[in-house]
C-alpha cells in the first residue's frame, strides 16, 4: 500500500470518527446550549455538522477542479461543486422545499452516471447517501403531513421517533455523498494535505466557523442584531482562515481556484457571509428561476475558466 493510500485511510478514519461524534453528542450539546440561548433546530450541532460536511465536499471538489487536468475528472468535479452548493443552499432554506427533490434528483442521476464509468466505490457511497437522504425526506414528510401515509403500526412507530432520526438521516446521508466526492478525488486530497496536517486543521476550523455562522444567521427565524453580529463575525473569521489556507497551499504549488483571487473571494463572501443574513423568502416560480439561473451561470463559468476544458472547447467550436 502506498503512502498516499495509507494517508487517505487515515483521513477517512478521522472523517467518519467526526461524523459519529457529531451524531452521538448533538443531544447533550443541544440541551447545554438551550441554557444559554433560545434554541432552534438550525442552531443544533447536527445542522451545523451537516453544513460543515457540505463545505468539505465543496472544497474537496474545488481542489480537484483546480489541480487536475484530465477533462473527465474536471467535469466530474464541476458536478460535485454545483451539487455541494445546491445541498448547502437547500440546508439553508434558500431553495424552497418544493424544488429541492428536483435539483437533488438531477444531480444524483448525473453524478451516478459519471461515477459508473470511473469509480465504483464512490458510486456505492453516492447511492447509499442518496438513500439515506431520501429516508430523511420521507421522515420529514411523515412529521409534517402524516395524513399522506397509511395508518399502520409500521408508520406509527416511525412517526414516534421521526423527530429524533430525521436530522440523523440527513447527516449520515450527506456524509456519504460528501465521502463519495472525497473518494473520487482522493489523489488530489492526499497530495494537498500529505505531510501538512496543520493546513488541514486550519481549513476544517475555518469551514466550521463559516457553517456555524451561517446557522446562527438563519434568516427564517428573524434573529436579533446580536445573533446577526455573532454570525457575521464567525463567518468573516472563517473566510479569513480560508484565505490564510489558500496562501499556504499556493506556496506549495497548489491552487484553490482558477478564478482571479479578488473575484473568487468577493463571490465567496456574498454566498457565505452576506446571503445567510439578508436572504428572504421568494415565490415558488421566482425561486426556481433564481437558482436555475445561478447554477447555469456558475456551470458556464467553471467550464470556460478551466484551461483543459477551454482548450477542448476552442478546438471543437
Amino acid at each position: 500500500m502506498t503512502v498516499q493510500a495509507r494517508y487517505f485511510l487515515f483521513l477517512s478514519a478521522v472523517y467518519w470518527a467526526c461524523i459519529a461524534l457529531i451524531s452521538v453528542t448533538w443531544g447533550p450539546v443541544y440541551q447545554w446550549m438551550k441554557q444559554i440561548i433560545q434554541m432552534e433546530s438550525e442552531y443544533s450541532l447536527l445542522e451545523q455538522g451537516t453544513k460543515l460536511v457540505l463545505l468539505v465536499m465543496l472544497f474537496g471538489s474545488l481542489f480537484a477542479y483546480s489541480n487536475r487536468k484530465k477533462v473527465e475528472e474536471v467535469r466530474l468535479s464541476i458536478m460535485f461543486i454545483l451539487f455541494a452548493l445546491t445541498l448547502y443552499f437547500a440546508e439553508s432554506n434558500f431553495i424552497l422545499n418544493l424544488w429541492q427533490p428536483v435539483f437533488g434528483a438531477f444531480f444524483i442521476l448525473l453524478i451516478c452516471w459519471k461515477l459508473l464509468k470511473v469509480d465504483w466505490i464512490a458510486l456505492a457511497f453516492m447511492l447509499l447517501g442518496s438513500a439515506l437522504v431520501f429516508l430523511g425526506v420521507v421522515t420529514d414528510l411523515l412529521m409534517d403531513r402524516p395524513m399522506y401515509f397509511p395508518k399502520t403500526e409500521f408508520f406509527e412507530a416511525w412517526a414516534r421517533v421521526a423527530g429524533l432520526i430525521e436530522e440523523q438521516f440527513d447527516l449520515w446521508g450527506i456524509a456519504c455523498i460528501a465521502y463519495a466526492s472525497l473518494v473520487a478525488f482522493r489523489i488530489t486530497a492526499t497530495s494537498v494535505f500529505l505531510g501538512h496536517f496543520r493546513n488541514l486543521l486550519l481549513l476544517i476550523l475555518s469551514l466550521a466557523m463559516i457553517a456555524s455562522g451561517n446557522s446562527f444567521g438563519h434568516w427564517s427565524h428573524n434573529p436579533s442584531p446580536i445573533f446577526e453580529l455573532i454570525s457575521t463575525v464567525m463567518a468573516v473569521i472563517g473566510v479569513l482562515g480560508v484565505l490564510s489556507f489558500d496562501r499556504h497551499i499556493q506556496a506549495r504549488g497548489f491552487r484553490l481556484s482558477y478564478f482571479y483571487e479578488e473575484g473568487f473571494y468577493v463571490g465567496f463572501v456574498v454566498l457565505f457571509v452576506v446571503l445567510p443574513i439578508v436572504y428572504g423568502r421568494t415565490g415558488f416560480a421566482f425561486n426556481l428561476l433564481l437558482w436555475l439561473a445561478f447554477l447555469y451561470y456558475f456551470y458556464k463559468l467553471l467550464m470556460r475558466s478551466h484551461p483543459s476544458i477551454n482548450v477542448k472547447l476552442s478546438a471543437n467550436p
